[in-house]
């Protein structure tokens, strides 16, 4: 790896994230605080207080980061503190790829664990809550929907540093459609207790439907493919079941049709909304993640969840929809089929007398469970159906929503610019009309380019699937149909 030489550089952490150094100003190995201090001085912002904060939070997800990459023996990408915090926020910040150098896995340092963890709390690496509030998806089986923007928005608080923000299951409800096939691999395949029909490979498939079901991998895909952002909760509510479609062939809302349309004559403008895009996501358990012989399920998840909120596929029986307490088992007679809810993994901890459990956040309101939670036992095999498509957010940016109407005018030079379409008076002078019909007609022949590619894309397994499990918009995958 290369020595950082630029202030604010990470330069070195242990093991469990402590006692990181960085480069000061005049070369010196220094501690966080003693960096901060230079970074306010040397540049100093309206609130100090504030601004402190949000360093601190943003420094200790760095440090965390480079303390678990470190112990995995990979290769770190160079990491600096700086004013202002870059917009573009990642969850991720290390190469997942093993470094040429990597040691041998007998030699290798065991990476610490700690004995409980739980984001929807302040035991965690950045000492803080990133989860959002409890929801209630009601008679819709949108679950997937729900366990998707948990994910998102937790990635979100995670990289800034802010408090969670609900974003908008009912987009994906509405917006998020069609078939998708993913192939996943299984490193742990054929060790331990893990049952004997697991394969070393499954390519799942799905079919995103509204409150029909849908898949996690689908709705990640289909924001991060259209670079649709994921908007606000409160700009785009949740409704019942009842309203909700479940055709697979019934026409889009009119929100998540392509930009450039006319609607009774007119050009519309969708209404504009901060929320997210979503750049990569990946699975938590990729290809590396047995690098270093380590097979167990349990220690495999463990590990997972160092990095933030997984959603994760689950089998739901009567008794898991029943659960008002305790430490729920679940048969470790699971298969593929078995699978039918998914909900999201924020933790692990151990009750009174011993007994290890994860710690769930479901999507049936507070009145479920523990206020919404599930304790869930730990086991060697499935853990309920968890281990096969656990799924994590890579990196988000917080911004506004790109469903907002406009086009790109190709023709300005290098690379066009964006220019929103306003709304169109009847009245207008017949030249500025005829502009504007140019435009739409342009518009919208690239939007059905767009989309009859997508459709393509859409029908393709992922042969690019890199090794290491990331997923970005040039992969496909889905998960499971789930309610």
């Amino acid at each position: 790896m290369t020595t950082p030489t630029a202030h604010g550089s990470l330069v070195a952490c242990n093991d469990d994230g402590d006692g990181c150094r960085w480069m000061g100003r005049d070369g010196a190995s220094i501690g966080l605080h003693q960096l901060i201090d230079e970074l306010l001085e040397a540049d100093p912002p309206r609130d100090v207080a504030a601004t402190r904060a949000s360093l601190v939070a943003h420094a200790k997800h760095l440090q965390a980061k480079y303390a678990r990459a470190i112990a995995r023996h990979e290769n770190p990408e160079p990491i600096a503190l700086q004013l202002p915090i870059p917009d573009l926020t990642s969850i991720s910040t290390t190469s997942r790829s093993l470094s040429n150098t990597t040691s041998s896995s007998s030699n290798a340092t065991e990476l610490h664990l700690p004995v409980s963890l739980n984001w929807c709390s302040t035991n965690n690496p950045l000492q803080r809550r990133i989860c959002g509030p409890m929801r209630a998806q009601g008679a819709c089986n949108g679950c997937w929907a729900f366990a998707t923007v948990e994910i998102v928005q937790a990635a979100v608080s995670a990289a800034t540093g802010a408090a969670p923000v609900p974003l908008s299951p009912q987009q994906l409800l509405d917006c998020s459609r069609g078939n998708n096939t993913y192939p996943t691999s299984y490193c742990m395949a054929g060790m331990g207790s893990l049952p004997s029909w697991l394969p070393h490979s499954i390519e799942w498939s799905s079919a995103n439907g509204g409150c029909n079901g849908g898949s996690t991998y689908g709705a990640l895909l289909d924001l991060a493919w259209t670079n649709t952002a994921l908007a606000l909760d409160t700009d785009w509510p949740f409704v019942d079941a009842s309203k909700n479609a479940t055709d697979l062939e019934a026409a889009l809302p009119p929100r998540c049709k392509p930009a450039a349309e006319l609607i009774n004559g007119f050009v519309v403008e969708r209404p504009k909304a901060n929320g997210t895009t979503v750049v990569s996501w990946r699975s938590a358990l990729p290809g590396s993640a047995c690098a270093e012989n380590v097979t167990d399920p349990v220690r495999l998840l463990k590990t997972a969840l160092l990095d933030g909120p997984i959603s994760v596929p689950i089998y739901a029986s009567e008794a898991f929809k029943n659960y008002n307490g305790g430490v729920h088992v679940c048969t470790t007679n699971i298969t593929t089929s078995s699978i039918n809810h998914v909900l999201v993994l924020t933790g692990y901890g151990v009750t009174d007398n011993g007994t290890e459990h994860w710690i769930l956040k479901n999507s049936y309101g507070n009145n479920w469970g523990l206020r919404g939670f599930m304790h869930l036992a730990m086991d060697d095999v499935l853990n309920c159906g968890m281990l096969l498509l656990p799924i994590q957010v890579d990196k988000v940016i917080a911004g506004a929503s790109s469903t907002d109407v406009s086009y790109k005018d190709e023709g300005t030079g290098s690379g066009g610019t964006t220019t929103p379409l306003r709304k169109t008076n009847h009245n207008a002078p017949y030249w500025i009309l005829a502009v504007v019909a140019v435009l739409v007609v342009a518009a919208v022949a690239a939007v059905v380019v767009l989309r009859r590619r997508h459709q393509r894309r859409k029908s393709m397994t992922s042969a690019l699937l890199a090794a290491d499990g990331v997923l970005t918009v040039h992969h496909r995958a889905s998960n499971v149909v789930v309610t």
